[in-house]
Parts: C-alpha cells; structure tokens; sequence
C-alpha cells in the first residue's frame, strides 16, 4: 500500500474490535438480553446518533452504521473468525447481531441474516476492509440512515467519526441469581463517542484522517462535512517520525459498490 511508504509507523493496530463484554453471571447476562431484546421492532426509542450501532459477533464488538432500513455497514475484519488474523475465516450471519442504542445499556437488537464482503480485501493494509450486514428485519422507521457520498474524500476536508470505542460507563444491576433486593454490582460499557480531525491522505480504496481511535470504533462512521457516509474506521496508526501523529485509517464506502449492488438485493428477497 502507498501509505506505508509515507509513514514510520511504530503502532499499527485494529481501529477497535478486540473488545469483549465485561464479566457477568449466566442469570445477569439473561436478564440483560430478556430486557433489552427487539422481538416487535417498536418505534419511538430512537435518539439522533443512532445511525452509528454496535456490531456484536462472537462476544467482541465492533461498531457500524445504518444506511437503509434493513443494511448496516461495519469494517469487513470485524465478521472474520480472527479480529487479527490476515486470511481468517468469514464469520456466519447467526453469528453476529446489532445492538441499537448509545449509552450504556442497548434499547433493542437486531439479528442479521446476510453479509456482503467488499472484494479485494486485506487486513494488514486496511484494503477494502467494508462488509454489509443485511438485517432479519426492517428497522423502525424512526431510527436514522446515513446516506453513502459517490465519491472520495477531498482535499483538506474535516472529517467527522463516530464509535463505542471509548466512553466507559458503569451501572448498576439487581442480584438476579437470588431474586434478592437490588445490590450494586458494577459492570462496564461503552458509550457512542465522537471525533473530527483533517484529512491527511486519500488512495483509491482507503484514506486518513488526523484523529486517534481505540478498541471499539472499528466499522464506525467517517462523514465529511456535507454529513455523507465516506468510509468506516479500520486501523488506528501512531506515527514517530518527528511529528508523533495520531490517525486513524478509513476504509472507502465508494470502492466497494459491488457489494452494496449485492446487499441491496439480499435485502429484497424474502
């Protein structure tokens, strides 16, 4: 890739999948579930940043976005069987689901069906590193979409990133085990967090921008200033050749239109 010519890298890592829920009892994690599942869809629970949604696949997560009521983009290396190794087995449909909601607790989940993979993808580059998760069911109607941009990133644009990548957020849960009276039981979560920065650099599948991002943010939205969906975070990279830049890696949404061609008609058919 040109970008590894340009930069010293002394960092490259995951723009954040690797996160895994926190400890809790069976009872605990049932109840959590029970309470927060979507089994009807209802509307009126949507706030305005829940276009960015976490991707949960195998009990790490990652983040995503909405782009139709039935379509989440995330980063392609977040529904791999390895978060971090390159040529890892694609992960199934059942195995991954969303979770709707920014704060600590989700307001509902959604299961998924289909994922579409951008061709041509490499982990270690950041190459064309999109998928499309073609949801069970129709969001509701409240909940909202970005709209995909049909060209790249431009010069000197800022650009806008969202994730549950940092945040964390404490609450507390009743002893569900033993039916007792609510005791404090800590456990943590993460909370939808934004960021902006300048873009540095742009290639035909990926570009830069001059933010950081942790473990948590990959597959989240980059928008730039008309608040069009560019890319999704897939690498955050910290450089030491005297500038000590901080960035984070975009893959690019219009390189990939093969694959929103195909998600497209997964989503029509029954």
């Amino acid at each position: 890739m040109r970008w590894l010519a340009v930069l010293s890298l002394s960092s490259l890592t995951s723009a954040g999948c690797a996160l895994s829920y926190p400890h809790l009892t069976l009872a605990t994690q049932m109840r959590i579930e029970a309470d927060t599942r979507l089994d009807d869809l209802p509307s009126g629970h949507a706030s305005e940043g829940d276009a960015t949604v976490r991707v949960i696949a195998n009990g790490a997560f990652c983040s995503g976005v909405v782009v139709g009521e039935d379509l989440v983009i995330t980063a392609q290396h977040c529904v791999m069987q390895s978060l971090t190794t390159p040529g890892s087995a694609e992960m199934a449909p059942s195995d991954v689901r969303i979770e709707l909601g920014g704060g600590a607790l989700p307001w509902g989940r959604v299961g998924v069906r289909a994922v579409e993979r951008c061709a041509g993808y490499d982990k270690v580059h950041a190459a064309f590193d999109v998928a499309v998760l073609v949801l069970d069911a129709p969001l509701p109607a409240d909940v909202p979409e970005l709209r995909l941009r049909q060209d790249g990133p431009r010069e000197d644009e800022v650009l806008y990133a969202q994730g549950f990548g940092t945040g964390m957020t404490s609450y507390v849960l009743p002893d569900f085990e033993s039916h007792d009276a609510p005791h404090p039981m800590v456990a943590w979560s993460t909370t939808r967090v934004s960021r902006s920065g300048t873009l540095v650099w742009s290639s035909d599948d990926s570009f830069a921008g001059a933010f950081s991002s942790a473990h948590g943010d990959s597959g989240g939205p980059i928008v730039g200033l008309d608040g069009a969906l560019l890319g999704v975070a897939s690498l955050r990279v910290e450089t030491h050749d005297g500038k000590d830049e901080k960035l984070t890696i975009g893959a690019r949404i219009d390189a990939c239109e093969d694959m929103m061609a195909r998600a497209r008609n997964d989503a029509n058919m029954p």
